[in-house]
């Protein structure tokens, strides 16, 4: 042993020999009573009522008050085979007054999806299937006219209809020139506002969570991948269980869910907020927006040239022609042959799993003075924006409306924010001059349309943080600079440098707006202090 070795050893003599003593398996222990006398796991069943009182475990919460899981319930589940059975239907449905309503169709793109049935329950256990394809048919004048017969229910304004993802049905309806009036409830948006992004709030998830229900998956219908079918290849009783299971489930779930809007105080946002938004983001996806294709078509072609010659110069720079698509070549290229680390003075180059680091961020943080980097960054965005923009983009264009409806989730985000998918709107580039002149190619109304005289406004709220900030703190200052129309950032600076208003310059005012907006999202006192020049001291104050 070294002289230091020793030294740890003989000052750390104690905790070595706990360690040995800790790590030693006792094997000459007692057993008595023996292994026989340990019987069946049995729950605390007071501890665990406090444990999920406390979690908010609720529907645990109400098994082991009721000694378990509920039971399956005996299912009613009527398949509708003729006109007689569908006006018995209507009529139970319309005494109920309120009832959940479900669809399947041929896809999941509602505008452009066949009605294949309606599933229809307002009563735990029972449930009424409508086929739109069955042999011999319902109404033997046809889908359409099966529709037109059903149309009163839907539409009846002294009904209320409730759903599961009301949005997509109500579009399916309006595919087929139907116009629903808003629903009544909805069990997804009411989970989230209950519960927001702290569960899953698809139908699966909810009713294995209240009532231990695993329901009959979808892909065990039609299938995935290459050999999916649609719905209306499935046989119609395979169907019809499936479907009445969805909308028996949905009716359940507005049971338990209304309570616990009221249990959470979470009544008046979901009757004022989120559920009034519904019809309107259904309107707002039922009537799209429009792209100008052939704008698009000429973007593809100065993309593909512009690509072209990112990729050449990374070859000339490489002196050699390789995949820059892939990244483990890229790594092999950049670090070990032109040593890219070298130039930029990185002694050692991140690495991952499968080689060096490439992504962009890393590239772009360490490397970026390097030119091949460059143009393989360059190579890369164009790659971005015409695959997956200039190129999808029309793949979405609906073929009978000529424009594009993307959905928009109001259940997504745990701010509450909208997230925008199929595809996402919401995250067209703005910041280069290629983001921009993509956004070109989005239009008001036409072109397949040939409407003119439409313009896309634009608006914001002015300073919508703050004046929430200003309310909310009750600081007088920033509410007078507000009720005055004063420049909000200004005003700010004024006090925060101690100057007058017409003293304010634009350094002093881009810092208050940094301030302003940083104490909205947690900056301390130290930061403060740095970005404006303040002691601690007096950021603390301030």
């Amino acid at each position: 042993l070294t002289p230091k070795q020793r030294e740890k050893l003989e000052s750390d003599r104690e905790n070595l020999l706990l360690s040995r003593e800790l790590v030693t398996i006792e094997t000459a222990v007692p057993l008595d009573p023996g292994y026989e006398s340990v019987g069946e796991p049995a729950p605390d069943a007071e501890r665990l009522r406090d444990l999920f009182s406390a979690l908010e475990f609720k529907s645990l919460l109400q098994q082991l008050d009721s000694g378990g899981p509920p039971e399956p319930l005996e299912r009613d589940y009527v398949t509708i085979q003729d006109l007689e059975q569908l006006e018995a239907m209507e009529r139970e449905l319309r005494e109920a007054k309120r009832f959940a309503v479900d669809s399947e169709t041929t896809s999941l793109r509602p505008l452009e999806a066949e009605v294949v049935g309606l599933s229809f329950s307002a009563q735990a256990g029972r449930a009424f299937y409508v086929p739109f394809n069955a042999n011999p048919p319902v109404d033997p004048d046809g889908p359409r006219s099966l529709l037109e017969r059903l149309t009163p229910l839907l539409t009846d304004p002294d009904l209320e209809r409730c759903a599961q993802n009301a949005k997509y049905d109500w579009l399916v309806f309006a595919g087929q020139g139907v116009d629903a009036p808003p629903p009544a409830f909805d069990t997804m948006v009411a989970s989230f506002t209950v519960f927001g992004s702290t569960r899953a709030h698809n139908l699966d998830s909810l009713a294995l969570h209240y009532f231990n229900l695993r329901k009959i998956p979808t892909k065990e219908l039609i299938g995935s991948g290459s050999k999916q079918i649609t719905m209306a290849e499935v046989p119609v009783e395979t169907v019809a269980e499936y479907a009445c299971e969805d909308a028996e489930t949905t009716w359940r779930l507005v049971e338990v869910l209304e309570p616990e809007l009221d249990e959470a105080e979470a009544r008046d946002l979901f009757e004022t907020l989120e559920m009034p938004l519904v019809p309107v983001l259904t309107r707002m996806e039922q009537h799209g927006i429009a792209i100008d294709t052939d704008l698009l078509k000429g973007l593809e072609k100065d993309l593909s040239k512009a690509m072209s010659a990112a990729e050449d110069r990374v070859h000339e720079l490489a002196g050699e022609v390789f995949n820059v698509g892939s990244t483990k070549v890229l790594g092999q290229v950049l670090f070990e042959k032109l040593n890219i680390q070298e130039a930029a003075g990185v002694k050692r180059p991140k690495r991952t799993k499968t080689g060096f680091a490439t992504d962009a961020a890393t590239l772009q943080q360490y490397y970026g003075d390097v030119e091949v980097v460059q143009q393989l960054l360059e190579w890369r965005e164009l790659s971005k924006l015409k695959s997956t923009y200039v190129e999808a983009l029309p793949r979405y264009v609906n073929p009978d409306t000529g424009r594009i409806h993307c959905s928009f989730s109001q259940v997504a985000a745990a701010t509450g924010r909208l997230a925008s998918s199929e595809p996402n709107l919401q995250n067209i580039p703005v910041r280069t001059e290629r983001g921009r002149k993509l956004r070109e190619a989005f239009v008001p109304r036409g072109p397949q349309g040939g409407e003119t005289g439409w313009v896309f406004l634009a608006a914001d709220y002015s300073q919508i943080e703050l004046r929430v900030m200003a309310h909310l703190s009750g600081d007088e200052l920033l509410q007078q600079a507000f009720a005055e129309g004063r420049d909000i950032h200004a005003s700010t600076a004024a006090v925060i440098f101690d100057v007058d208003p017409d003293a304010v310059d634009r350094t002093m005012r881009s810092q208050a707006k940094v301030i302003n907006f940083g104490l909205l999202y947690g900056m301390g006192p130290q930061r403060v202090a740095r970005e404006t020049g303040m002691s601690v001291a007096e950021a603390k104050d301030f």
